[in-house]
């Protein structure tokens, strides 16, 4: 949708500027991908995974575009280019947000028609965040727990394989989730509840990968009856993934006022011919 819709601006562009010789000669912008900083090892790692480019020139918005992109701009001269961060929440290509965590990218360029100029922009977290949970599994322990849900799994182990744990710098120890052959059921959740703010934008950040689906939701305990909230299904994954599930419309729900929360990691494995593993890592929980 994406990439069609930016076919259809540059066709208009071109086309306008072959009607009418005063036309401004567009320039382009070319941006090959948008990195992320991270370096406190408070946070965590620096995983992401950005899709798109949001494109300001001069606080005017240009548009969105899937990375790579080459953009064009009908403005020549110096130009103020802000970038922002587009992810997919909760995984899904049609919820195609900026992630509300990452810093803006901003940048002077002196723009001139017909000129390709490239910038590669690079974004961090907002020094202002909470980091209410961390895990990223490097000190061999993991701050989760069985739940009492009828599981039959809730044991985690730890892997320094290089060829099953994330690819990441620095990265000593992913989570390897032993399911061995169905049926079975998998399911723990954080030790710690967590104070989360209402009408806040809330996000579980996730690197995963699994042979098979994968649950995570969270456990809001403000009753006596303590009810689990399903928020996103990971579908299986031979390679690492990762995802930006959005928690804030649940932690919001007016039935959860003045709850506490754990997030739960959920699956059922039905195979009884397979041995299925599940990995994880930089599990945060990251609210405004």
């Amino acid at each position: 949708m994406i990439k069609s819709r930016h076919a259809i601006f540059v066709l208009i562009l071109l086309t306008v500027a072959s009607c009418d010789p005063d036309e401004i000669n567009p320039s382009f912008l070319h941006i090959p991908s948008i990195s992320f900083k991270q370096e406190n090892t408070q946070r965590g790692g620096n995983t992401s995974d950005i899709v798109d480019a949001w494109v300001y020139v001069n606080n005017k918005e240009i548009g969105v575009f899937e990375l790579p992109a080459t953009i064009p701009i009908l403005e020549n001269g110096e130009n103020q280019i802000k970038v922002l961060a587009g992810i997919k929440k909760d995984g899904q290509s049609n919820k195609r947000i900026t992630y509300p965590f990452y810093t803006i990218y901003k940048e002077t360029l002196l723009l001139k028609g017909g000129q390709t100029d490239t910038i590669r922009p690079v974004v961090e977290y907002f020094s202002s965040l909470n980091f209410a949970w961390v895990e990223t599994f490097d000190s061999q322990t993991a701050s989760l727990e069985g739940t009492s849900s009828g599981r039959t799994i809730d044991s985690v182990a730890f892997t320094n394989d290089q060829d099953e744990k994330l690819n990441l710098i620095n990265n000593k120890f992913s989570a390897k989730i032993p399911l061995g052959k169905g049926p079975q059921i998998f399911e723990v959740a954080t030790l710690q509840e967590m104070n989360l703010p209402q009408g806040k934008n809330i996000f579980l950040e996730v690197d995963y990968k699994s042979d098979v689906a994968v649950q995570f939701g969270i456990y809001p305990f403000n009753t006596a009856d303590i009810y689990g909230l399903p928020i996103l299904l990971a579908y299986p994954s031979k390679n690492w993934k990762k995802l930006y599930i959005s928690l804030g419309e649940e932690v919001s729900a007016p039935k959860n006022n003045g709850a506490t929360f754990k997030v739960f990691i959920y699956a059922n494995h039905a195979d009884s011919s397979q041995n299925a593993f599940i990995y994880l890592d930089e599990l945060k929980v990251i609210h405004q």
